[in-house]
């Protein structure tokens, strides 16, 4: 399995919770703690691309969403770590 971790968002955003996406497979984390145990099996060997929101959950305004992140990732055949900065 995958785990993926990743920075919180600087000047004390509030964040609500984060959309993970890898290639057209989407998730979000259950909170606002930036990490999760990805919940599909990825091939080893493949190439995925990694997408990043963050949203916030605001009371007047509704849901709003960062500015999408994009990393490119290879899996091993080991168990992986990826950590964004």
């Amino acid at each position: 399995h995958l785990y993926i971790s990743w920075e919180k968002p600087a000047n004390d955003t509030r964040v609500y919770k984060y959309d993970v996406t890898i290639d057209e497979w989407s998730s979000w984390t259950d909170s606002n703690t930036p990490n999760m145990h990805w919940p599909r099996r990825l091939r080893p060997g493949e190439n995925y691309t990694v997408s990043l929101k963050t949203r916030a959950d605001y009371y007047f305004y509704g849901n709003c969403l960062s500015k999408l992140h994009q990393e490119q990732i290879t899996t091993l055949s080991e168990t992986l770590l990826l950590v964004f900065h």
